[in-house]
């Protein structure tokens, strides 16, 4: 199990349940809908955030965020 606020760099490091993660340099914060959130800066080709794959099961589980979606495409609104 895995809970992690994203708050901060130090709340990803320092899970609130679970294994920490790492963020790359570049990562930055911003208000979010209940503390802080990561800011997605996606003109990188590497992972905003990264966690072992032994925190987050491939077989079966959930993974659950608020996002902001800030863009002119249309690319992340026309999912099927």
């Amino acid at each position: 199990m895995l809970w992690n606020t994203f708050d901060s760099g130090a709340d990803v490091s320092n899970s609130r349940v679970g294994a920490g993660g790492s963020l790359p340099n570049y990562a930055s914060f911003t208000n979010g809908k209940y503390g802080n959130a990561i800011v997605g800066n996606y003109q990188f080709a590497s992972n905003i955030v990264e966690f072992s794959s032994n925190v987050i099961p491939i077989k079966r589980g959930c993974i659950e965020f608020w996002a902001k979606i800030d863009t002119s495409s249309s690319a992340y609104r026309d999912w099927e």
